[in-house]
């Protein structure tokens, strides 16, 4: 068997592109095309709150803490969520992402 070592900033990188691809995945899968019943809501406030307080947090710890980068780089997850929530909301609440896209 093949083994890969890696440091630990690269798998942190690697873990952390994974789960993001999972996350904007599930976004765009689970949101409803219109806002009409609580639970449509509640899907709403789940997404949004791993696009803004999950991924950013995890970029945080991961990318910026353990892989010593700048900590503006932040600024590249949150403009990235931004455009990912204007694509994949319902158009009600994606044009308040409009400047981003």
């Amino acid at each position: 068997m093949l083994k890969i070592r890696l440091r630990r900033p690269a798998k942190y990188r690697i873990y952390f592109l994974i789960l993001m691809i999972i996350v904007y995945w599930l976004g765009f899968n689970l949101l409803p095309e219109q806002l009409t019943q609580t639970s449509e809501q509640l899907s709403l406030a789940v997404v949004s709150a791993l696009y803004f307080v999950l991924l950013p947090l995890l970029y945080w710890y991961w990318i910026i803490k353990i892989g010593a980068q700048k900590s503006w780089k932040i600024l590249v997850i949150l403009s990235l969520s931004s455009l990912m929530a204007r694509l994949s909301y319902p158009p009600q609440i994606a044009e308040y992402f409009e400047f981003i896209a």
